[in-house]
């Protein structure tokens, strides 16, 4: 069988054995336009990963993320509102932008940088500045906590991460770090390794620093901040995993994330486990999965309840979320979309904001117009990165933004593009590191 026979089975089965289990197996109704999305996204994504056989591009990965996001949308349990099939016009609109983005910037040719493999870990001199500007963190961090309190032991813990991010907006930024440092260490770790030389044992106490952090935050975000740029990086400069492995990968984190929501409820409130197990009658594993779900699908019904909202009762903000992202002031409360769409809706919760997927500062910033042409340059902007840097290994200890990129197009899945001016900070941390080690590289 040849691989363009493979290619067009797999292209015409996968849409198949969708329709069967969507639709027969599970009952759900049929959508006309979700169907037309699993065709394309079979198509499409068949094709993008053919070209190197490669799993890393966007434009194969992010595109069937993207899909199963929305699919949730299918699922209601009980207790989220259905949506509305109209709302498909949007997911679908998305899409096909985000693949005219993807065919016009993978049809024009870019320089790839050339790659000096004898300098691709920290240098003596690299290492001392990354220690010093890691030991300030540690000191801003104790700061943070010595007069806010650490919120793994508050009593109301989204309440205390909201008064750390409210309160102390510059100190935040300052030591955001704690979780970039790590991924360059782990890098030189990696490098050091594969040449055989020997790895210093305090980029190993770094790593296990930072993760020490991000447990005593109560944050599953941080945590993925660092360990997504990990596997990239073991998945480039090792060994790249089959498929089927990182799909596993890919569950595993699934499990984690519901876990972690299910023990901060739980931190929370005592009664909450005992609460959800009467009203659910499921195992430990069902009450994870679930917490996986809700954390998940809340932003699906956040969009919807913007769509319903928008420019109904309340106007585009016509790139005003965007600029917010970009220019707020860092001190004190950031006026940016999560805040700004939880109080638009009328919610009153403790935590960072509302988030709407991938499509909801488009859609609050610009209408359907901004769906297709955000998505058209989203596709522009990351898969560009991935080609220069990713695509023939060729990313390095200078270019690990690229490496930032990848994991920050799974991250919007849920959340937003711009929801924060935080991707802009990482990036810009991200850049400053990789010129640091590459002037300190003799």
């Amino acid at each position: 069988m040849t691989y363009s026979t493979q290619k067009i089975l797999g292209a015409v089965s996968v849409p198949l054995i969708f329709s069967i289990i969507n639709y027969g197996v599970l009952g759900i109704n049929f959508n006309l336009i979700e169907l037309f999305m699993v065709i394309m996204i079979s198509i499409f994504s068949i094709h993008f990963y053919s070209i190197h056989d490669d799993y890393l591009n966007p434009a194969f990965y992010f595109p069937i993320l993207y899909f199963m996001l929305y699919w949730l949308s299918d699922f209601s349990f009980g207790f989220y509102p259905e949506v509305p099939t109209s709302l498909w016009n949007y997911y679908l609109l998305g899409l096909v932008g985000y693949y005219v983005g993807a065919f016009v910037i993978s049809s024009i040719k870019i320089n790839i940088p050339t790659l000096d493999n004898k300098k691709d870990y920290l240098s003596k001199s690299a290492r001392k500045v990354f220690i010093i500007f890691y030991v300030v963190i540690v000191f801003i961090k104790l700061i943070i906590y010595l007069k806010s309190g650490i919120p793994l032991l508050s009593s109301n813990i989204d309440a205390a991460r909201q008064s750390i991010g409210e309160n102390y907006g510059a100190l935040k930024v300052i030591s955001a770090p704690y979780t970039i440092l790590p991924v360059f260490f782990f890098y030189d770790i990696v490098l050091r390794k594969k040449e055989g030389l020997r790895i210093p044992i305090l980029d190993v106490l770094i790593i296990l620093i930072s993760f020490i952090f991000a447990i005593l935050d109560v944050s599953r975000l941080l945590i993925i901040q660092m360990v997504i740029p990990m596997i990239f990086i073991y998945l480039i400069k090792i060994k790249k995993l089959k498929l089927k492995t990182v799909a596993i990968l890919a569950v595993l984190m699934i499990i984690f994330i519901g876990g972690n929501k299910l023990v901060r409820n739980i931190l929370d409130d005592p009664m909450y486990l005992s609460s959800i197990q009467a009203s659910r009658n499921n195992n430990m594993l069902g009450n994870v999965l679930l917490s996986a779900f809700t954390s998940f699908r809340v932003g699906i019904d956040d969009f919807r309840q913007l769509v319903d909202v928008v420019p109904f009762y309340s106007n585009y903000t016509h790139g005003m979320m965007f600029m917010n992202s970009i220019l707020s002031p860092l001190p004190g409360k950031q006026i940016v979309m999560g805040y700004y769409v939880a109080n638009l809706l009328g919610m009153q919760f403790d935590g960072i904001g509302a988030a709407t997927t991938v499509l909801g500062m488009f859609y609050l910033d610009g209408g359907p117009l901004l769906i297709f042409f955000g998505m058209f340059f989203f596709a522009i902007f990351t898969i560009y990165f991935y080609r220069k840097y990713i695509q023939y290994s060729n990313v390095s200890i200078y270019s690990l933004f690229a490496i930032y990129i990848l994991y920050y197009v799974i991250n919007t899945i849920r959340t937003n593009v711009m929801p924060t001016v935080e991707p802009v900070v990482f990036i810009f941390y991200y850049v400053i590191f990789g010129l640091i080690a590459k002037k300190n590289s003799i």
